[in-house]
């Protein structure tokens, strides 16, 4: 036991020396969640943790409903209220900042701070695609009866929903192909039942290398299996197929939206290099995929090489700063699209 316990000590001392400005310390507290005929991912509800890299610490609540947040919601919405729903994935459920920091968060503060009465329920889960944002969003998301829905998508949303095979792309149609997507979730929850590894999540980082590389790996192979199913149905230029079902996907969130008389926001979020990353080109130019587009890398631009707008170290997410001038420009946005609806 002695031997075993020196051995772990000396591989923390050998990753940390070694990788400690390069690896994450990122628990993913997610298990399953079954909304109507679906089972995919959620937060843990009721979760509190932290993460920790490079350039900080950031502590997570999460309330009963999965939600990044300290407040629960009713899907009943209290009357007299603007209820706005982000939809998204470690960019939007603000992986790297604060609670208060994520643009979700600052949205709501601009339009209390301009005197409407309004809540923000920030859905976002680490590692969801489209695909599983429509299946929340038509599911449960519609519960809460939002008057607007924002989608913040991002460019490895492409690989995900490819990853999730929920749907595929068959003729050009949107088809169901399974409803169930859990990865490694039963393994997850079952580990996380043991305080001992919740701690190592939390602080070691010769066990997040470890766990880091079995999930690529595992990732890797479930990727290839699908890639050969996918491209027997699509022919050999899958990055087109995985544009088109991208595009596919958000517009059945846009007509799910406007049957429900819901303002759908489609807030596109770039890449490192400030590219875009929904592929508009992917889609008819002639069919609208949103109500708003916002392109949030223009909402950035004049600010790159000012201050840091993604995080030097790790994965790469948005910075406090980008997540205050994206949340602060759709409060902007919204406020018009408010003063509207409210003249008529």
């Amino acid at each position: 036991m002695g031997s075993l316990l020196l051995a772990y000590v000396l591989g923390e001392l050998i990753i940390y020396s070694a990788y400690h400005d390069r690896l994450v310390l990122f628990p993913r507290y997610v298990t399953d969640a079954t909304y109507g005929p679906f089972k995919i991912r959620r937060n843990v509800p009721k979760a509190h943790y932290v993460h920790k890299s490079y350039d900080g610490r950031w502590e997570f609540f999460i309330n009963g409903e999965g939600f990044r947040s300290k407040k629960e919601f009713n899907y009943d919405k209290p009357p007299g209220t603007i209820r706005i729903m982000t939809l998204g994935d470690s960019f939007t459920i603000g992986y790297e900042v604060q609670q208060e920091e994520t643009y979700s968060a600052i949205l709501e503060k601009y339009l209390r701070s301009k005197g409407y009465t309004v809540e923000v329920i920030n859905t976002g889960v680490s590692g969801f695609g489209t695909a599983e944002e429509l299946v929340f969003f038509q599911e449960e998301g519609l519960k809460y009866h939002p008057d607007v829905v924002i989608l913040g998508y991002y460019e490895n949303d492409q690989i995900d929903n490819r990853r999730s095979d929920l749907f595929r792309l068959v003729n050009d149609r949107l088809v169901l192909h399974k409803k169930e997507y859990l990865p490694a979730v039963k393994v997850r929850n079952f580990l996380n039942s043991f305080f001992v590894y919740r701690w190592l999540s939390e602080h070691s980082y010769l066990h997040n290398y470890l766990n880091n590389n079995l999930t690529l790996l595992v990732k890797e192979k479930e990727e290839q299996k699908n890639l050969e199913e996918i491209g027997k149905l699509s022919g050999p230029v899958l990055t087109n197929y995985e544009q088109k079902l991208a595009v596919a996907l958000v517009k059945q969130i846009y007509f799910l939206s406007r049957r429900h008389n819901i303002y759908f926001v489609l807030l596109d979020i770039p890449n490192k290099a400030l590219e875009p990353s929904f592929p508009l080109a992917a889609g008819p130019a002639d069919q609208p995929v949103c109500d708003l587009y916002v392109n949030s890398a223009m909402v950035l631009k004049d600010y790159q090489g000012v201050t840091d707008l993604y995080r030097r170290h790790s994965h790469n997410h948005w910075s406090a700063v980008s997540q205050l001038m994206v949340g602060k420009r759709l409060g902007e946005l919204l406020e018009k699209e408010i003063n509207k609806r409210q003249e008529r």
